[in-house]
């Protein structure tokens, strides 16, 4: 890497030359760093805001990896396995084999970089679910590849540019000639002074790696995801496809780490209180005729996390889902309490005995009988209950809880080798687009092999030098320019404008009820016209500052409302389309041919999904100023013989 400065303006421009350059610094992107240096391509540099990710987070992690099979007396494949990916929907086939594919070699990668993936006595490696494609290291593991993945990445003497932050992606061309050229960063330790904190990068590629959209929303697992991930490749010009896929379950509100496994199958109890704590009310009891089926329901909860539209009939799980909506719709608080056991008037007691049989058999065979879901699960996991600890979650006392978004299986749509519409810009990991609603740990796996498949892309094809420092900033000068002017508007903002905050409040309070885990059709159009009114306010009146480092976090405002308007725009697209509920969401339409049916009676009209959809991908891109075009995409097929490199 080459670095030089020179003047634009009156702005001194710190300038980096080299081949390529990482956006981001979680799983995906250090694995990604990995194969490049692997693959000999080494003039790259690793540019984050800070070093982790989402799947970096003990609070975020996942815990499985869905890989092919490898318990060879039950043969796997890569076309079962992409079956697999497909089933869902919204998946194109040749994606989800090259997923399958390389599914095997990433994941003994991951064992030789030394994540503890456990072995039987044989040495074979353990899986769980269909053909046993599920893998574990833990409630941790994605915390635990990212670890790993960073020491390797440091004993490579991989060059990583910590605190900063790009805020802008620079392009040149047209249509299918569009490529990407370079990336405008700010260094966030002088971003208290944005004319001395402008870093320019002068590449030939570039690998987006910066996380899923979780600053969308008020409530999400993910709070540590980049802004500005989804904006900058829309912002590109780049597709984006199933931005309607996002997924929903309940979290505890204080760590917004997830309510599930054990914590439900132990069978706590839920409560409900109105305003200043008063008028507790156990409101369970409203949906369901017996105490035994509040208690199937919460136990299975421990086994389906998210939300399921389709697991709302024949008061299942994903009632405990709809009810907790209802209550904080209402304006009113819930809490789980692990302290006392299922009660409801007229319904009858809390007793083991009685449950259902998969529930009572799952307490009895783990000796988890005692008299309170606490000491149950202390019996159980008592590890567990020490890491809530660490997250100032306790137990013993009720804990109040809300419906977060987790992953949305939308982003940037890519090719077999992770490359965006615009050439020789990558996105890998939670910023691309190669699922619809996948089994559970695809996530990793595509993060994984995507990392694998943009780095041999380029070290095999996009070899180039960087252009001409002279050439690059005649290139990029026109580009440089605006976006300088862009963030001089906000250093120098009216007094009168809108602040940071404020903004970012009301990008996300939008987002939770137009892009929720329950959305309506009505409303939608509106909200699409309060954001785009609100991104060219952004635009022209610009936004207030506190404080000048907060510069960036208008930027960040910036692109996230660019971002809620393409998932809108999408949501809007695929609902006139004839899209219904699937997945983590629900789509109230008062004419829909569905509700759902609890002792309240039929409530919550909605849209049955519409299974002809599902070889669909829905895709947007942004054309002229504020406006999208939506279009579905087939989804192309699983090849039948994978075509040699």
């Amino acid at each position: 890497m080459e670095t030089s400065q020179r003047p634009l303006g009156d702005v001194e421009l710190t300038i980096h030359t080299l081949r390529t350059i990482i956006v981001g610094a979680g799983v995906a992107a250090l694995n990604a760093a990995e194969h490049l240096h692997e693959l000999g391509h080494d003039d790259f540099v690793v540019v984050t805001d800070k070093m982790s990710g989402a799947s970096s987070e003990p609070a975020s992690a996942k815990a499985t990896y869905y890989r092919m099979g490898m318990l060879w007396e039950q043969p796997d494949s890569p076309s079962a396995m992409a079956a697999a990916l497909c089933d869902g929907g919204m998946t194109h086939g040749d994606v989800a084999y090259a997923e399958a594919v390389n599914s095997i070699p990433e994941f003994l990668h991951l064992v030789r970089n030394g994540v503890s993936f456990p072995r039987d006595e044989y040495g074979t490696y353990v899986g769980a679910g269909e053909q046993r494609r599920l893998a574990t290291a833990g409630p941790l593991t994605s915390a635990l590849m990212a670890e790993k993945s960073l020491e390797r990445v440091r004993q490579n003497r991989t060059q990583i540019l910590n605190r900063h932050e790009v805020i802008a992606l620079l392009v040149s061309g047209e249509g299918e000639e569009r490529r990407v050229i370079g990336a405008l960063a700010v260094d966030l330790r002088k971003a208290s002074k944005p004319a001395e904190a402008l870093v320019v990068f002068n590449c030939r590629n570039v690998i987006l790696a910066t996380g899923g959209p979780g600053a969308l929303f008020a409530h999400t697992i993910h709070s540590s995801c980049s802004p500005s991930s989804f904006g900058l490749g829309i912002k590109s010009g780049a597709a984006a496809g199933n931005l309607t896929e996002t997924r929903f379950g309940l979290a505890f509100a204080k760590s917004r780490r997830r309510l599930f496994g054990d914590c439900q199958r132990v069978i706590p109890s839920y409560y409900s209180v109105g305003k200043g704590g008063r008028d507790q009310r156990g409101f369970l009891a409203d949906y369901f005729h017996a105490t035994k089926q509040i208690a199937s329901a919460i136990f299975f909860k421990g086994e389906a996390w998210p939300f399921s539209s389709a697991g709302l009939q024949g008061l299942g799980p994903a009632v405990i889902d709809i009810a907790i909506h209802n209550e904080i719709a209402a304006g009113r608080r819930v809490y789980v309490n692990f302290s006392q056991n299922i009660k409801g008037e007229g319904i009858g007691q809390f007793n083991i005995s009685q449950l259902d049989p998969v529930a009572r058999n799952f307490l009895e065979t783990n000796s988890a009988t005692q008299f309170t879901p606490y000491d149950r699960l202390r019996h159980i996991d008592h590890r567990r209950i020490d890491a809530f600890l660490d997250y100032g979650v306790d137990l013993r006392e009720p804990q109040e809880v809300t419906l977060c978004a987790e992953d949305t299986f939308g982003g940037l749509s890519v090719n077999t080798s992770w490359e965006t519409g615009v050439r020789h810009l990558f996105a890998v990991g939670d910023v691309a687009c190669t699922h619809g609603n996948p089994p559970e740990g695809a996530e990793l796996n595509a993060g994984q092999v995507g990392g694998l498949r943009a780095a041999e892309h380029i070290a095999r094809n996009y070899t180039d030098a960087p252009m001409p420092l002279d050439n690059f900033v005649a290139a990029a000068g026109r580009q440089l320019g605006s976006e300088i002017t862009n963030l001089r508007r906000y250093v120098y903002g009216p007094i009168e404008a809108p602040s940071v905050r404020n903004v970012r409040n009301e990008i996300q309070h939008r987002m939770s009820l137009s892009a929720g885990m329950v959305r309506g059709v009505d409303g939608l159009s509106d909200a699409i016209a309060d954001t785009r009114r609100l991104y060219q306010s952004i635009q022209t009146d610009s936004q207030r500052l506190t404080r000048q480092g907060e510069v960036v976090g208008a930027i960040d405002n910036e692109l996230l409302c660019l971002a809620q308007l393409a998932f809108l725009e999408a949501m809007k697209g695929y609902i006139e389309r004839g899209g219904g509920s699937r997945g983590a969401y629900l789509i109230l339409d008062e004419h829909g041919d569905a509700s759902v049916l609890t002792k309240r009676g039929s409530e919550l009209r909605h849209r049955n999904e519409n299974m002809g959809m599902r070889n669909q991908v829905c895709e947007v891109v942004l054309k002229e100023g504020t406006e999208f075009e939506v279009r579905s995409v087939p989804a192309r097929p699983i090849p039948t013989i994978a075509e040699p490199m």
